[in-house]
């Protein structure tokens, strides 16, 4: 796990492939797609080659 930024209460770190099924629900949530953009991500496969 790379870290990239961490604090008391909160760690950011780089995507991992093993991240996969969370990009799918995020990308193709309605308020996602609405507000930022379909990426046209919809299987895990698409997400592990958008990752």
């Amino acid at each position: 796990m790379k870290v990239v930024c961490e604090t008391e209460r909160l760690i950011v770190r780089q995507f991992e492939l093993s991240d996969a099924p969370f990009i799918v629900r995020l990308l193709n949530d309605d308020l996602f797609i609405r507000y930022i953009g379909d990426k046209n991500i919809r299987t895990q496969e698409d997400a592990i080659n958008y990752l």
